[in-house]
């Protein structure tokens, strides 16, 4: 853990100074940000930037990075709050301060405290010690929040919503043993670590399902390599400056639609037109790049994309293959 994130009655204030009221968009402030100093130790923080959300993401993990960039991807998201605190006392509805939603009315939670008694796991929950100053400095134990990866907020035909993604790098992080659901501790410390983190899962969702929040587990398994790849290296170019003109955007993308249906590698394309065209190789690459993410240029994001072999026409849909992460 970092240093700076340690639990503690700093660390505790940090946290709630910013997230007691979050932001929206490029005003939200993680309760842990991709910082050496407040990242876990083992962990491999990241900032994303994403022009949509104005600014940068923070992720503590490759699995986080790279499945921020499929949610980013979907054209129902209008925000996000990573690395988020969940509150250990009875709290609001997210959307129920969002100036688009707040006039709605919306369920609360009973908070993480309720939920770990509903598990019959108080045992599990975080605390920190600090002095009391109604018995002379005594020290009293108080609760530490639980820190979420994805609170996405998104809206379709029926309104907005939100879906909580927690995310771990195999199934076997989420695997409950039978025997987890008891709440007697287990003797052995690997099984008493697994017992705790089974714990804190099933605290997380009932503490969002009160809201009516879906939890979707995700981890490295359930995404495809080369999906991943892909949108990495669009997203590498979707925000460089560019100064091409609009109408010559335009044409490009005429260019690379008639590549794509002819089988012709967007390099040779180039190649071909440089002669008679005032066209850059980056030019290509940036619009080739920015349409396939605006999903103007429909191509298999399930295979390998290269400058220099044929881009393939799509034949199935990321937003239909991982329909079941962004359902309400």
């Amino acid at each position: 853990m970092g240093y700076l994130t340690r639990p503690s009655a700093a660390r505790l204030k940090q946290i709630h100074n910013r997230q007691d009221n979050p932001g929206w968009g490029k005003d939200y402030v993680p309760a842990i940000k991709a910082t050496r100093e407040e990242a876990p130790s083992g962990s491999r923080p990241a900032l994303t930037y994403s022009g949509k959300l104005q600014r940068d993401v923070h992720t503590l993990s490759k699995v986080e990075t790279e499945t921020l960039l499929i949610g980013l991807y979907c054209p129902k998201v209008f925000d996000l709050h990573e690395e988020r605190m969940l509150a250990y006392l009875p709290c609001t509805h997210p959307l129920a301060v969002h100036p688009r939603t707040r006039h709605l009315s919306w369920p609360n939670s009973r908070g993480t405290l309720a939920a770990a008694e509903e598990l019959s796991a108080l045992r599990c929950h975080p605390t920190i010690k600090v002095a009391d100053p109604e018995f002379d400095g005594e020290l009293m134990e108080i609760p530490f929040p639980l820190i979420g990866d994805f609170l996405w907020f998104l809206e379709d035909k029926d309104g907005c919503y939100c879906v909580n993604w927690t995310i771990k790098g195999s199934r076997e992080d989420f695997a409950i043993k039978s025997h987890f659901s008891s709440p007697v501790i287990p003797t052995t410390k690997a099984a008493s670590a697994a017992w705790k983190a089974s714990m804190r899962h099933g605290v997380e969702e009932i503490y969002y399902s009160d809201f009516g929040i879906r939890t979707q587990r995700i981890t490295r398994d359930d995404y495809s390599r080369d999906l991943a790849n892909n949108l990495s290296q669009i997203f590498g170019w979707i925000y460089r400056p560019v100064t091409l003109p609009m109408a010559a955007q335009k044409k490009i993308l005429n260019w690379l639609r008639l590549a794509l249906s002819s089988g012709i590698p967007p390099f040779q394309m180039w190649s071909e037109l440089a002669s008679t065209e005032q066209l850059y190789l980056d030019d290509v690459k940036y619009v080739m790049y920015r349409s396939i993410w605006e999903r103007q240029l429909k191509v298999d994001l399930f295979q390998p994309i290269h400058i220099d072999w044929p881009l393939l026409p799509e034949k199935r849909d990321v937003l239909d293959v991982y329909a079941e992460w962004f359902r309400r």
